[in-house]
């Protein structure tokens, strides 16, 4: 995983909604980790969770004069090499479309 530095660190507190669904809610930074485990009292993982990047179908006043970055790091093995099907290298970073009523499309790169 891509070193972040602690300014780029989000802090996320768990709430829950008066219907009791249980929400995380980030504050600062400009990094979301990919991942959350879960741990109990003794440190022993008990879940993982896996994060997806969702964007809101209907602008707000608030958000639809802003854009905002989503920052997602891989976890890849830095002992291997990956390139492209063309065999230039994998982009440091991507763009990725919204489709208002289905979210962010999905992207994908070939390699080899």
């Amino acid at each position: 995983m891509q070193d972040i530095t602690p300014e780029q660190r989000g802090t996320l507190a768990l709430t829950y909604s008066e219907d009791g669904v249980p929400t995380l809610t980030l504050s600062g930074g400009t990094a979301i980790p990919s991942g959350i485990k879960v741990v109990d009292e003794t440190g022993t993982a008990v879940a993982v969770y896996a994060v997806s990047a969702v964007a809101s179908e209907m602008p707000t006043t608030q958000t639809a004069p802003r854009t905002r970055s989503i920052l997602i790091y891989a976890d890849v093995d830095p002992t291997l090499e990956l390139l492209q099907s063309d065999g230039s290298s994998l982009p440091s970073s991507m763009e990725m479309a919204y489709l208002p009523g289905s979210g962010i499309r999905p992207t994908s790169l070939g390699t080899k």
